[in-house]
């Protein structure tokens, strides 16, 4: 359920749509200036509607920008300096525009919780109803903990559409157990709100990573990333739409570019039409069908209780709990 204080959609008595016309945007951030990047935010979100879009995807931190310098302190860090909560001033800002345009919202930000006194890198989801919820990223890469806590929820919400996965980045390219989480529970679409570089990493590696977790979990992937310096790191852009969709059962990119086409490397917004349904009616292999009952055994192939007890064991190893002595 959502935290106290925001939406839940699950009450509905309406069919799930299957049309939806969503929009994903390579934005390039004004590095700590959250004013500048709210009001881009905003032109960018009503360029989209305009479009007809229903829903619009933007990056992770694009609130804020994403580099932490290293010699700056803990209070000091540009994203401590402007997190917020949620509900907050940036959040009900962007679920007004929202209302206003009758289309859904996701957008990365630093968050902070008073009550637990601690900052994440998070994605805030908002409706033309108001603030939905927000996901935490679980997952930390490289200097991300040095101000950030780990968020432990994964988030899976009700909607039009009905249920869409969600996650950050990092979640997605290495850790496939939240993608096929989300599909488990329902979802025939996962937003990715990312920050991948060029001048760091290979991007063709992650094109690969999602491309994986489209076809493992026989779902859509929307995928919103940074594009251009942020501070000293030049962001790919590159946002695209997938899905399972083409010949035998390969990618296809609906709208947007591939991580490693440097035609994509520019702001700007893709939109495409998805026919959410089009997930369900895969049956070129058995692959597509890992969740439903596999008709010669009556069982899903995908075995959540065998893996539960392999993980649960490994959490209680000595191996895995031992501390580095180093």
């Amino acid at each position: 359920m959502p935290p106290e204080g925001r939406l839940s959609h699950t009450g509905s008595d309406t069919e799930a749509r299957d049309d939806l016309r969503i929009a994903v945007c390579s934005f390039q951030t004004a590095w700590g200036d959250k004013d500048a990047n709210l009001a881009h935010m905003e032109d960018l979100v009503r360029q989209a509607a305009a479009q007809g879009a229903e829903m619009v995807v933007l990056p992770e931190m694009c609130l804020s920008g994403y580099d932490d310098p290293d010699d700056v302190g803990f209070s000091e860090k540009m994203q401590v300096r402007l997190a917020e909560q949620v509900p907050g001033p940036s959040s009900e800002r962007m679920a007004a525009l929202a209302g206003e345009l009758g289309c859904w919202i996701v957008f990365g930000m630093p968050e902070y919780d008073e009550g637990l006194d601690a900052y994440f890198n998070s994605a805030c989801i908002v409706s033309p109803d108001g603030i939905v919820d927000t996901y935490r990223k679980i997952h930390l890469p490289n200097d991300e903990p040095k101000w950030a806590t780990r968020g432990e929820r994964p988030v899976v919400f009700d909607s039009p559409w009905g249920k869409i996965g969600i996650g950050i980045c990092y979640d997605i390219y290495n850790f496939p157990e939240q993608v096929a989480y989300a599909r488990a529970k329902g979802a025939r679409i996962f937003l990715n709100p990312t920050a991948i570089c060029w001048n760091v990493f290979d991007p063709s590696v992650f094109r690969l990573k999602l491309e994986y977790n489209c076809l493992r979990a026989n779902i859509y992937l929307a995928s919103a990333n940074l594009v251009g310096e942020d501070l000293t790191t030049d962001f790919g852009g590159a946002s695209s739409v997938i899905g399972p969709l083409g010949d035998k059962g390969t990618i296809e990119y609906l709208c947007g570019y591939p991580f490693d086409d440097a035609a994509g490397h520019e702001e700007g917004i893709s939109i495409t039409d998805v026919d959410l349904g089009a997930v369900e009616r895969q049956t070129i292999n058995s692959f597509k069908n890992m969740f439903a009952p596999n008709p010669l055994t009556g069982e899903p192939d995908w075995r959540p209780e065998l893996y539960a007890s392999w993980f649960e064991e490994v959490a209680e190893s000595p191996e895995w709990n031992k501390e580095d002595d180093a």
